[in-house]
């Protein structure tokens, strides 16, 4: 078990006793697959306490990805059924948000890869944390940067505002 707590663990919101974060794929990969180890990710990971919300863009990449052999997948598979199953895990999709949320969910995915996202993966998943309002803790510089990017919009952040959702990439982001 971890000792280490990140600074930004203090971000987290509690939900049913329990902070949560929401978590992109690369962190999966680098902490399963690249086996890429520091405190941060062994306090996500290796943490009883924390629970792990992935949204489904995030999951159908960690299990369907085209690039991955196929014991990796597999891997990834065991590794996310352990996690589910030790209750560290939670799988957060479309069925999690009422239809308002999910209208405001598609919007802003829309503009958020119509700005400086990728269309359809990292849109959605910063959208997905978002709407949720789970800090969102990844280990991609380049998706950061096109969030904090993003921000600068007037239509990206203008929707944000009406929407009483953070505008802040300190809110957004766990890790900055």
């Amino acid at each position: 078990m971890s000792m280490f707590n990140p600074i930004w663990s203090s971000k987290l919101p509690i939900i049913l006793g329990r902070p949560r974060l929401a978590i992109d794929n690369n962190v999966l990969s680098d902490f399963y697959l690249r086996k890429s180890t520091n405190p941060e990710l062994s306090y996500i990971f290796e943490t009883s306490n924390i629970v792990s919300c992935c949204s489904r863009q995030v999951i159908n990449e960690a299990l369907n990805a085209p690039s991955f052999a196929v014991a990796s997948r597999q891997l990834m598979w065991n590794k996310l059924g352990d996690l589910q199953n030790e209750g560290r895990l939670f799988l957060s999709g479309l069925t999690q948000m009422d239809i308002a949320t999910r209208d405001v969910y598609s919007q802003l995915a829309t503009l958020l890869g119509s700005s400086n996202l990728s269309p359809g993966k990292d849109a959605n998943v910063f959208a997905d944390s978002i709407v949720k309002s789970l800090p969102l803790y990844t280990t991609e510089r380049r998706s950061i940067d096109g969030m904090d990017r993003a921000l600068r919009n007037a239509k990206v952040s203008d929707f944000l505002g009406e929407h009483n959702l953070p505008t802040e990439i300190e809110k957004i982001v766990a890790n900055v």
